[in-house]
């Protein structure tokens, strides 16, 4: 389902930047955006770890 709509979706109104082909999602960059795109991704995971965590916590000391 998620390949059938939200995909082809992003990838139809993109202008080109995203692609999704074969079941793969591609977001085309230029090399300059690579340290930007390195630095969105280390915050994205950054956030979601302190999340996991955070609930991971939160279980603990419930039980």
């Amino acid at each position: 389902m998620i390949a059938s709509m939200p995909m082809s979706k992003w990838s139809g109104s993109s202008k080109g930047l995203i692609t999704f082909e074969n079941n793969v999602f591609h977001i085309h960059i230029e090399a300059a955006g690579n340290s930007l795109v390195y630095e969105w991704t280390k915050e994205i995971c950054a956030f979601r770890l302190h999340g996991y965590f955070e609930r991971k916590e939160m279980k603990t000391v419930v039980k």
